[in-house]
Parts: structure tokens; sequence; C-alpha cells
């Protein structure tokens, strides 16, 4: 299947959840719970997803899921995060720019993503950026892992 997606050269977001859908269909297969919990709200060019059985050792459930993303989302995971650009969720961004305001540090507000944040705050402002993004995020999605690249 990755090999068909990839036959144009490009990664599409649409290859992507198709992708992921496909591995959430060989989770099913292996009696893997899959839960995908939607595109990462820092940069967007990840969908996030949990997999398990309680009824199963955690080698067991590594191992499955392990063998389903790299039959199903591997490549192209590695594909679309290489060819897109990340661009934050547009509330996750608010609330990261109000953060860094009530810092006293200043921005744009033409920011899109992580790392014009932090160039536009200045990179010794890196930590401060990196815990208001956190911050933020996690304010608005309580339930989510939340990693913040730089």
């Amino acid at each position: 299947m990755q090999a068909k997606l990839l036959a144009d050269g490009s990664v599409s977001r649409g290859d992507y959840e198709e992708a992921v859908k496909a591995v959430g269909e060989c989770f099913a297969r292996h009696d893997l719970q899959f839960t995908n919990e939607g595109w990462d709200p820092v940069a967007n060019q990840t969908i996030d997803f949990t997999f398990g059985n309680p009824k199963l050792s955690d080698d067991e459930v590594l191992s499955l899921g392990d063998g389903c993303q790299k039959a199903y989302l591997e490549r192209i995971q590695e594909g679309y995060g290489t060819s897109s650009k990340p661009v934050m969720n547009p509330a996750v961004l608010k609330e990261s720019q109000d953060c860094l305001a009530m810092q006293g540090i200043q921005t744009t507000s033409k920011e899109t993503n992580v790392n014009e944040l932090i160039a536009s705050a200045g990179q010794q402002q890196f930590k401060t950026v990196v815990k208001c993004i956190k911050e933020s995020a996690q304010k608005l999605y309580p339930n989510r892992s939340i990693y913040v690249g730089g």
C-alpha cells in the first residue's frame, strides 16, 4: 500500500490519512484497540494515535504495532514530514502568542509554526517559547501528549 501511495513521488495529507486508516485496520486485525487522536496541533505533520490490548504483554503489543506501522505507515509518515511545512493549529498559535505577550515577549503575529515563533521572539527566549506552546497546547488539548520541536 505504501508503494502505491508513494508512486507519484509525493505524499499528500490525504495519502497520510489513508495510511493511518490502514494502520488502524491492521491493528484491529491483531486485536489491538486503535484510537485516532487527530492531527498533531503543534505542527500538523503527524496524526497522533494510540493502540493497545490489556490482555497482551507490552512486548506483544509493541511487536504487533511495529509490524503494522512498518507495513502501512512508516514511509508515508516520513515522506509527509519531509515534504510538508509545519503549521500550528490556529487556536494553539493564538494562545501561545498571548502567553508570550504576558511574558513581555513580542511576536510579529505573522508566525505559523514553532520555528517562526522562536525566530520572532529571539533564540535567547527558546525555553520560554517552547514552554508557552506546550502549556497552550495542553490547555486546549488536555488529554493529548504534546511534543514541541524546534
